[in-house]
């Protein structure tokens, strides 16, 4: 399926301030997913695919890496 992404005319994201991606089927136009990204643990909200992709992962991955160093998994191997 091809997609492709436009930016939103009202919703913005709460890290930038710039309008949310929508992604939507050019051959047809319908709108597939306009909600935006989970913005935590940054910030409460929805954040836009670029924040989403340069703040919100590696702040996640930043704290995975130290719960892992801390041995913070209660012993479950799978979620490692």
């Amino acid at each position: 399926m091809n997609i492709k992404y436009i930016k939103h005319k009202t919703k913005k994201c709460c890290i930038c301030k710039e309008p949310l991606d929508v992604m939507i089927q050019p051959e047809t136009g319908k709108i597939l997913y306009d909600g935006g990204n989970n913005a935590e643990p940054v910030m409460k909200g929805r954040c836009c695919n670029s924040c989403d992709n340069e703040v919100v992962l590696s702040v996640r991955l930043e704290l995975f890496h130290k719960r892992l160093l801390k041995g913070e998994n209660n012993g479950n191997k799978e979620h490692i």
